[in-house]
């Protein structure tokens, strides 16, 4: 892992913990959930190498290429159908909806131009740090959201009651992910080292209490799909 500066931290409780730049994460807990600190790393590894098998099958892939987000489509409809139903893919004209605004379980990715979002509803009994985060930005990156700062939005869970949230700082440069997909699982083995807890809480109740909230003209109780 290179030197960087570490300028950003996440909040385990009132215990502050530095995390590298590049991720410009930050996280509050809002109360403590048993959960095995080595299932997010076997999963985070687990879809780093699906994600780079992808990529290697993508020969010329470029963000917002929409022929090759057919391809990809074409090429792994029948897995994806395996993590659940996909719906058609729909325009947002009329939302308001931030750049890089991901809705996990609901909305996976949107491009800011064109306004793309593809949503699918996932099965299983916990949403999976690794495996979902993973696999927003995977579903981001195909839909042409090249560089910008994301946030992921989780709904509550079966071990997590509040709305969660995580922000990430982001950019694909000249089409090339594969390090991207690298610095997202090195980050969760991070993470698992740090806190023997679910570190994806954030409680984002209304727009007075968000101190995250990337908006000017909305909140997030008029954004989040429930």
């Amino acid at each position: 892992m290179t030197s960087e500066p570490v300028t950003y931290y996440w909040s385990h409780f009132d215990t502050w913990v530095e995390c590298p730049e590049r991720y410009r994460t930050q996280y509050i807990l809002k109360e403590p959930y048993d959960i095995d600190d080595n299932w997010a790393v076997k999963e985070g590894r687990e879809i780093h190498d699906m994600l780079a098998r992808r990529l290697g099958r993508l020969e010329n892939f470029k963000a917002g290429n929409s022929l090759l987000l057919k391809k990809y489509h074409a090429m792994y409809a029948t897995e994806d159908r395996a993590l659940g139903s996909w719906q058609t893919e729909i325009k947002l004209e009329s939302v308001i909806v931030a750049p890089g605004i991901l809705i996990a379980g609901r909305l996976d990715a949107w491009a800011p131009t064109t306004k793309l979002v593809r949503e699918t509803k996932r099965k299983g009994r916990r949403y999976g740090l690794a495996k979902d985060m993973l696999q927003l930005m995977w579903y981001c990156l195909v839909a042409g959201t090249d560089h910008g700062q994301l946030d992921l939005v989780y709904p509550p869970a079966w071990e997590r009651t509040e709305w969660g949230m995580e922000r990430l700082n982001y950019t694909f440069s000249q089409g090339q992910f594969s390090q991207l997909v690298t610095d997202i699982a090195t980050f969760h083995e991070e993470v698992s080292r740090n806190s023997s807890t679910n570190p994806v809480v954030a409680a984002l109740r209304n727009h007075n209490s968000c101190h995250y909230c990337p908006f000017t003209k909305a909140c997030w109780g008029e954004l989040i799909v429930k």
